[in-house]
């Protein structure tokens, strides 16, 4: 028998308690349900959100509809207050997600300094994407 593929006792226990692990972190780790917060999806799906308000508010003078569908219908900023998303940077702090709303710790960050500002949004999930319900901006913005 060749000696390369035997495995002793020890090394072969080893092997399936790490098989045996990884089956675990698979089939109970993969519940979103049993955390208690929002599931890692919501989470990325609201952090690319996030990501294009900056980027839609900065093109809305010859693109409105791009920025405007980031919003719940009627929810959108005043055309006067866009330039003001334009020129931030926003990052979910943290996320709590009740049913089909979630709300934001948003951190706020400018272009032209370095200063984290905090602000509350407030998501509402319609069918499967995160739409922006009420998104405030520091005063000092």
């Amino acid at each position: 028998m060749d000696k390369r593929f035997v495995m002793n006792s020890s090394l072969r226990a080893a092997a399936c308690m790490v098989g045996l692990s990884l089956v675990m972190v698979v089939v109970v780790g993969c519940d979103p349900g049993t955390s208690g917060g929002p599931d890692t999806s919501d989470k990325r799906k609201i952090q690319r959100l996030f990501d294009s308000v900056s980027r839609a508010a900065q093109f809305a003078a010859h693109q409105p509809e791009d920025f405007e569908q980031l919003f719940v219908a009627g929810a959108a900023p005043a055309e006067s207050e866009v330039p003001r998303y334009a020129k931030t940077f926003f990052y979910a702090n943290s996320v709590s997600v009740s049913g089909d709303t979630a709300t934001v710790e948003v951190k706020v960050v400018t272009r032209e300094d370095d200063l984290d500002r905090l602000a509350q949004w407030t998501l509402v999930r319609e069918e499967e994407s995160w739409k922006i319900k009420d998104a405030p901006l520091p005063d000092s913005l």
